[in-house]
């Protein structure tokens, strides 16, 4: 896991082969963007614009991916984003191999790193590694805030 501010993207850039297509999209496109997918290259390299609000913890709702890095990049709103081990996590739903996704379910919050996320913030997440729950409402706030974001998906 790596948290930071885009203005400090470049220091990432050599750890993946597209890490810096990956950032520089993010760092000019991002705000403008409209909701949906952004093909950069192909399969390997994508970023998925999202509109939403945010939602209450949910111990079911951990996502956890095999081939794709996320790059996580709020735009707008506030968020905090859940990360946990899988193995201390039961299995929700099986994984889905078109979509690159399992659900996981996490007793309480033990164990779990909590990222409150700001607007310029980043966070990658590893694929089998880290499952993840994102646009969770941040402490004392309500859910149904609106946040903007994009997500990048990096192949490995």
């Amino acid at each position: 896991m790596i948290h930071d501010t885009i203005e400090n993207g470049s220091r990432y850039e050599n750890v993946h082969p597209r890490f810096a297509a990956a950032f520089a999209w993010l760092r000019e496109n991002a705000a403008s963007a409209a909701p949906g997918r952004h093909e950069l290259d192909g399969k390997d390299l994508f970023v998925n614009v999202d509109h939403t609000a945010s939602h209450a913890f949910d111990p079911s709702k951990f996502e956890l991916h095999r081939r794709y890095v996320d790059i996580q990049f709020l735009v707008e709103g506030e968020e905090e984003i859940w990360v946990g081990p899988p193995d201390s996590m039961s299995v929700a739903i099986p994984f889905d191999e078109a979509k690159d996704v399992s659900w996981h379910r996490h007793e309480g919050d033990a164990g779990l790193h909590r990222v409150v996320m700001r607007p310029g913030d980043f966070l990658v997440l590893w694929p089998g590694a880290e499952a993840h729950q994102p646009a969770t409402a941040p402490a004392g706030a309500r859910p149904g805030a609106p946040i903007r974001k994009a997500i990048a998906k990096v192949a490995l």
